[in-house]
């Protein structure tokens, strides 16, 4: 499992976080110095990313704790019922069945996330948080992209706030009547789950 530390706050025109700063320097005891975010970025989060239900609590300085979407799906293909062909008529059968089961989609990496309180201005365009170790410190953009170049932010994980589920079963058909019968064919399974709505933290 992997924690990861990001809050939410849009990046001024400077790079710096968009709060007003108190204070320049040090960030005092039980406060560490978060790098200035990259423009086009936002943060900071304290990001939990691994098997459901093995999120820690969010610790001192950190907001509630938020669903911060997931990776690494499983979706089993679809189950399809069999294919039958009714009775000619005029040596034409018509085909039924081939309806499809569907398997819930689970997922192998949940994210949590919670914000840190921002305190003061510090170094470089920097913002006073609290210390994220064990975590790592983590900024976040839609979609699924590079991390900044130059960033120290430069470690990715990609996370899905959905799925595109096109799971099915061909179609049943059934050829013409041979000796006044028809011989079905379809219901084969069909499709894909594919995660969607992608996620970018880049981190420390």
């Amino acid at each position: 499992m992997r924690w990861l530390a990001l809050a939410l706050v849009a990046c001024s025109s400077s790079g710096g976080a968009s709060h007003d700063a108190t204070a320049m320097g040090s960030c005092g005891q039980d406060l560490t110095c978060a790098p200035a975010i990259p423009a086009g970025w936002m943060g900071y989060i304290a990001l939990y990313d691994g098997p459901d239900g093995g999120a820690q609590a969010c610790g001192a300085g950190f907001g509630t704790d938020i669903a911060a979407g997931s990776a690494s799906p499983t979706a089993a293909d679809a189950t399809c019922g069999a294919c039958t062909c009714g009775l000619p008529v005029s040596n034409v059968c018509a085909a039924s069945g081939g309806d499809a089961t569907l398997a819930a989609i689970s997922w192998g990496q949940v994210g949590r996330a919670c914000t840190p309180d921002l305190g003061a201005a510090c170094a470089n365009g920097g913002t006073c948080i609290a210390a994220a170790a064990p975590r790592l410190l983590c900024i976040q953009q839609t979609g699924d992209a590079a991390c900044p170049t130059g960033s120290p932010f430069a470690t990715p994980y990609v996370l899905y706030g959905g799925v595109t589920d096109t799971r099915g079963c061909t179609a049943c058909t059934c050829g013409n009547a041979v000796m006044g019968a028809c011989t079905p064919s379809g219901g084969a399974p069909t499709g894909a789950a594919t995660p969607s709505m992608p996620v970018t933290y880049c981190c420390m």
